[in-house]
Order: structure tokens, then C-alpha cells, then sequence
């Protein structure tokens, strides 16, 4: 027992000693105190899940204060003002993160998508063409490029994204559908048909299946 409580009184004299005495020592004691980073963004990040968003991006601003150049704390700001309605916040913490990371291609999609929701659709294209630069496989960005090309009256390159699209993933529904909205709005029916009964064929209990069989229907005549 007074082995055991001697240990202890050298182990306490020691740190005692350490703090006292020896400044350089005594700081990397205290750093090695604070809270890491990860801990404080999954803190923030678990309030945000818990929709508890005031008390989330408090957590998010002190885990800022401690460490302001860390991008993920950034991207963990501007979840929460997403999702709080703050667009224009979250836009300014996304668009901060990416000059710390130009690389990372969901930043550059949150942007694209908060540019879009702006009305900034030629922002939102560039930043949509960044992501897909970083990674080309991403038929999700692929397919809302080609929207917003739509949107930019560029219907060349909105088709050239949809066709990218579907050999990315022939699975996913939405290229299907843009292509034969491209085609009906330039009345080649023989077109309209062939991607739409391709829609129905590959997932005939959609939302939208019986609309789509309305629009199937006119253009059948002109392709028989």
C-alpha cells in the first residue's frame, strides 16, 4: 500500500514539477488536454442528425474558434445553415472550405446546388463540371449538369450529359426521362419514343409511369 501510494506522489510531484518549471513541457500538457477536432465536429455533426440545429451550430462556432482553418468544421457550418434555410450562409462556409480544398467534389456539388437555387445557373454548371472533373463517375452530378444546360438553353450539351449519364449507370431512371423531354420539345418523335419506352421497360411502377404511357401514346402513330 505505501509502494503503492508513493508511485502516486511521484507521479503527482512530477507533473507539479513539470508545469511549474518547465514552460514548453507544461504547454504540450495542456494541448494534449484539449478536445481534438473530430470530437468537436462529431459532436456538432450529432446535434445536426438530432435536428437540435441552434445547439449544433454553437458546437460547430466554438469548434471554429479552436481550429479556424479546418475545412470540415466549415462543412459542418454549412450543413446547418442548409439546413436552417440559410442559403446564402451555407453557401459563403462551402465556398470558404474549397479554397482550403479545391478538390473535394461534394463541395463542389453542394455549391452547384445552392448557386442553382439562386438562379446562378451558369455558377452552378462550372461548379457541377468541377466535381465530375474530380469524379467522372458521378452519374447523380452528370444528370443535373444536364439540366441545368437545359435551364441554359444549351440543349447539345444537355443531351451529351443525359447520353454520358445512362452509359454511367443505364439503371439510373432520370436520363431516360430528360431525353425524351429534349426530344419531344424538338418533335422527333421516332426519339421520344425510343428512351421513354426504355423508361417504362426498365421501371414500369413509377410515379410518373401512366403520364409517361400518355406521352408514349402520341408519339406510337408516327413510329410504327
Amino acid at each position: 500500500m505505501a509502494a503503492k501510494k508513493n508511485d502516486l506522489m511521484m507521479k503527482t510531484f512530477g507533473v507539479i514539477f513539470g508545469l511549474i518549471f518547465l514552460t514548453g513541457s507544461g504547454y504540450q500538457i495542456v494541448k494534449m488536454l484539449e478536445v481534438p477536432p473530430e470530437q468537436m465536429i462529431a459532436q456538432a455533426e450529432t446535434l445536426l442528425l438530432e435536428n437540435k440545429l441552434e445547439q449544433a451550430l454553437a458546437a460547430a462556432e466554438k469548434a471554429e474558434s479552436k481550429h479556424p482553418k479546418d475545412e470540415r468544421i466549415l462543412v459542418v457550418q454549412g450543413n446547418i445553415y442548409q439546413k436552417m434555410g440559410k442559403h446564402s450562409e451555407a453557401l459563403q462556409h462551402f465556398e470558404a472550405a474549397l479554397k482550403i480544398n479545391p478538390n473535394n467534389s461534394v463541395l463542389h456539388e453542394n455549391v452547384a446546388i445552392l448557386y442553382a437555387n439562386q438562379n446562378k445557373l451558369k455558377e452552378a454548371a462550372e461548379h457541377f463540371e468541377s466535381a465530375l472533373k474530380l469524379e467522372p463517375q458521378n452519374v447523380q452530378a452528370q444528370n443535373n449538369l444536364g439540366v441545368l444546360y437545359i435551364e441554359l438553353k444549351d440543349l447539345k450539351k444537355a443531351q451529351a450529359a443525359f447520353e454520358k449519364a445512362l452509359k454511367l449507370d443505364p439503371n439510373f431512371p432520370d436520363p431516360y426521362r430528360n431525353l425524351g423531354a429534349i426530344y419531344q420539345q424538338q418533335g422527333k418523335q421516332k426519339e421520344v419514343y425510343l428512351y421513354l419506352s426504355q423508361y417504362l421497360k426498365r421501371f414500369p411502377k413509377a410515379p410518373d409511369a401512366e403520364a409517361i404511357r400518355k406521352v408514349l401514346r402520341k408519339s406510337i402513330p408516327s413510329n410504327k
